[in-house]
């Protein structure tokens, strides 16, 4: 199945991929760039539409604004009105995101990555963070190396949480009218040999597709945590993936130009390494929740 490249242009690290039902445009950032673009499928173009911050994980809302999940803290970006910063620690705990996802009542669900030095001269893990309608905040999840991949079952009542450092993608129940999780286990341990896994997307089928970090697949799963398929990886950075497009069935992909540690390119990079890819799959994904947080109705 072949990828189509979509950009004349490469990311230093292209992530978080998501799919505009309303606007039918294909968002996904570049984290060391600092800007999220759009692309609109209809006729190619591409589009800066946030610039400034590095931007780890972002949310659309009901109102066209979007909840940035950045390395800094959390912030709510308007078009015209620029950032407003929402938090940038909790409990003393300094708020560096990596990825997010919205649940079906628009809570969002952000991660932290491992601090290898924080003021106090420690080495610190991260943790998942729910931030709930009233703009309240809660830890669901501690000692967290590396946050990634989040999704949602069809029905809401699962999330599927990445670690990337541990190679583990998490399963857990998930109560939606609490936002509460509960019963972690294993749902995927990916052997030293097949590269990280990175940011994940859940499919209406409920099969949870994993992307690889330096590896040279994309991994499907079945809800049971069984490989059901895999698909060739357009690069071995492969970092995160949507399903998009009029009838959700085109598989969105983004690469990395860089190394893990931002030191350089990749061998091929200069082949395919950061560039947007599309793979026509005919399986249909999901619309993801936009989030309702009171930041977002009242700035």
């Amino acid at each position: 199945m072949e990828h189509q490249q979509l950009t004349g242009f490469r990311c230093r690290l292209g992530e978080g991929p998501i799919w505009d039902e309303r606007k039918r445009l294909l968002w996904w950032t570049d984290i060391p760039g600092a800007v999220v673009y759009t692309y609109d499928p209809a006729d190619g173009k591409v589009e800066r539409a946030i610039e400034g911050k590095n931007v780890g994980g972002f949310a659309l809302c009901g109102n066209e604004s979007v909840l940035c999940a950045c390395l800094d803290g959390l912030y709510l970006w308007k078009a015209g009105g620029g950032f407003s910063r929402i938090a940038s620690d909790f409990e003393g705990h300094p708020l560096r995101f990596n990825d997010c996802t919205t649940d079906a009542r628009g809570r969002l669900l952000a991660g932290t990555r491992y601090l290898p030095e924080t003021a106090g001269g420690r080495y610190e893990l991260g943790s998942l963070y729910r931030f709930d309608n009233d703009g309240s905040a809660s830890i669901l999840e501690r000692e967290v190396h590396l946050s990634n991949g989040l999704g949602f079952s069809p029905d809401n009542r699962i999330l599927y949480y990445t670690d990337s450092l541990q190679r583990v993608i998490y399963r857990y129940d998930y109560d939606l009218d609490k936002g509460e999780l509960s019963n972690r286990g294993i749902f995927a341990k990916i052997p030293d040999d097949e590269g990280m896994p990175d940011g994940l997307t859940v499919d209406s089928r409920g099969c949870v597709w994993s992307a690889r970090w330096d590896d040279e697949h994309i991994v499907c799963y079945d809800p049971e945590g069984t490989v059901e398929r895999t698909l060739p990886s357009p690069f071995r950075k492969t970092t995160s993936l949507a399903f998009g497009g009029e009838d959700l069935s085109d598989l969105y992909i983004t690469t990395a130009a860089e190394s893990a540690a931002g030191g350089g390119e990749s061998p091929g990079a200069a082949a395919s390494g950061g560039y947007l890819y599309r793979v026509p799959l005919g399986i249909r994904g999901r619309i993801e929740h936009r989030a309702d947080i009171l930041w977002e109705r009242e700035r």
